[in-house]
């Protein structure tokens, strides 16, 4: 068994607790850890689809996410994943009924999953419990009299639950005119007791002016709803009567098309409205002779519905767009979506920004130099807020192998902080203020017996990478240490943190083994 033969201590130093902004002057988040969903192929060497749509924490720390794949027969399911707090897969459940399915969009209530989705072309939802077993499934269509009860493709794509405990969906997709052809024009509201019952709805379309969808729901205030979707936002009362409704368009001259969209509109704590989607480039037609967009993010009144203010971020004679985004437990906000790059490669896309929403503190992209078969980029699709002060992003990623087809992803990002080390020429272990003790493959950091505070460990390697976290926890004279397992990491040079309450303290280590 290998042991560690050696281990040098740099000088530690103690800081006091008004520093500790000099250790945080840069905001950054490490990725935690990435899961891929990966089926293979199926059908003759054709890559199986998957793709997460939703994700949410776990109370055991974990998180569950809903999406689609295929089966051997190319049908679509329900794909519903389990993953513990390291990503690691703990549950795998897949649904199928008469016609191709698929999850959208899910939400946790009571310990179950109430899941919304599509079955063929009409609102899907369904209720499981922890463990994925079924309770009830619900689907808009009346099997007597052979006719839907909403109009055709309506995939419920968000809902949530209320104050009242009921249940809320934004639906709606295409709306099929007198001509018989779709139109991207048509949102609903559907509202369910616990049991699934229709509790009552309202839908409408627009066939002219600006385009109306249902792509996300939230409760806000006094039992009013927020539905967004396309160009538009709708605020409804209790009673599901319309208080306001913004519409966002541009119409193009020669073109004749409404090109501004919607894709998220949701209730800060402040009690403002951030919107987020993507929005026509002002010169792109005249320059390039096609439509690109520019991603854009913006706070508007919630009381009045009007716009306040305008940011844009994007790649000039390229399409980008922000597919979602949330706050953070500090309140920070997180988008995710789509940056092309000049060549026109799509790249995965977040960004973390302050509160306002006007200072990019953060950001990283993934760029793909290749698409798919049938020309779709990897894609974020949704981001929930974690309880550890960082976010979980799932959507669709482009298979290793390039053959084609996407796999599912999820990873989890955490924030971290700049380590600062003096560097001082090494001293007795006896001289410093915190105490080490190799046994076998485990190193014991060992405090004064005066200590009776919470203390946290964290372990960085040479490039500043956070490898392991020993949990917040009281000393006391008689427990005053900490243990650092390293028998899964290799030789080098290593940099701890320790934070105290009122102090912190960091130093360096070597680690030798035979």
């Amino acid at each position: 068994m290998k042991t560690i033969q050696k281990l040098l201590i740099s000088a530690a130093f103690f800081l006091p607790l008004c520093t500790k902004t000099a250790l945080t002057a840069e905001v950054n988040y490490d990725t935690a850890w990435i899961f891929v969903y990966d089926r293979g192929i199926y059908n003759e060497n054709e890559p199986v689809p998957d793709v997460f749509h939703d994700v949410k924490p776990l109370s055991d720390g974990g998180y569950v996410c809903v999406g689609e794949t295929r089966d051997s027969t190319g049908m679509r399911n329900v794909l519903l994943i389990k993953l513990d707090e390291n990503g690691s897969k703990k549950m795998v459940k897949k649904y199928r009924f008469e016609e191709g399915v698929g999850g959208y969009s899910i939400i946790i209530s009571k310990g179950d999953f109430i899941i919304g989705g599509y079955r063929y072309d009409d609102p899907l939802i369904m209720k499981t419990d922890s463990v994925g077993n079924i309770k009830w499934t619900t689907w808009y269509y009346d099997s007597i009299n052979d006719e839907r009860k909403l109009f055709r493709g309506a995939t419920v794509n968000c809902l949530k639950e209320t104050s009242r405990g009921t249940i809320i969906c934004a639906a709606g997709d295409e709306y099929p005119n007198n001509n018989g052809l779709s139109l991207n024009n048509y949102a609903a509201v559907l509202e369910l007791d616990s049991a699934g019952n229709l509790l009552g709805g309202k839908q409408w379309n627009n066939t002219s002016g600006y385009n109306v969808g249902g792509f996300y729901i939230e409760e806000v205030l006094l039992g009013n709803i927020i539905v967004s979707g396309y160009q538009s936002i709708t605020c409804l009362d209790s009673n599901r009567n319309v208080i306001w409704r913004k519409k966002y368009t541009m119409m193009l001259d020669g073109v004749g098309s409404m090109v501004n969209n919607i894709m998220r509109a949701k209730m800060l704590r402040d009690g403002s409205l951030m919107v987020a989607g993507q929005a026509y480039e002002g010169n792109c037609w005249t320059k390039y002779q096609r439509l690109c967009f520019d991603a854009w993010w913006s706070p508007i009144s919630y009381a009045y519905g009007t716009n306040e203010t305008w940011d844009t971020a994007g790649t000039q004679g390229r399409s980008d767009v922000i597919y979602d985004f949330t706050q953070l437990i500090d309140g920070k906000l997180v988008f995710v979506g789509k940056k092309a790059s000049i060549d026109g490669y799509g790249g995965v896309w977040t960004f973390v920004t302050d509160s306002t929403g006007k200072n990019i503190l953060w950001e990283r992209r993934v760029r793909i130099p290749y698409r798919t078969a049938d020309g779709r980029a990897p894609t974020p699709l949704s981001v929930c807020a974690t309880p550890d002060s960082g976010f979980t992003v799932v959507g669709e990623y482009a298979c290793v192998d390039s053959i084609g087809g996407m796999n599912a992803f999820a990873a989890h990002y955490i924030p971290s902080e700049p380590i600062t080390v003096i560097n001082k020429p090494l001293l007795n272990q006896s001289n410093t203020a915190v105490k080490l003790k190799i046994t076998g493959s485990k190193v014991i950091f060992s405090f004064p017996s005066s200590v009776s505070m919470p203390v946290e460990l964290s372990v960085y390697n040479a490039a500043g990478k956070r490898i392991t976290e020993v949990k917040s926890r009281d000393l006391t004279a008689e427990k005053n240490s900490l243990l650092w397992d390293c028998s899964g990491v290799s030789e080098g040079i290593y940099l701890y943190r320790i934070r105290f309450t009122d102090r912190i303290s960091t130093g360096k280590l070597v680690l030798k083994k035979i």
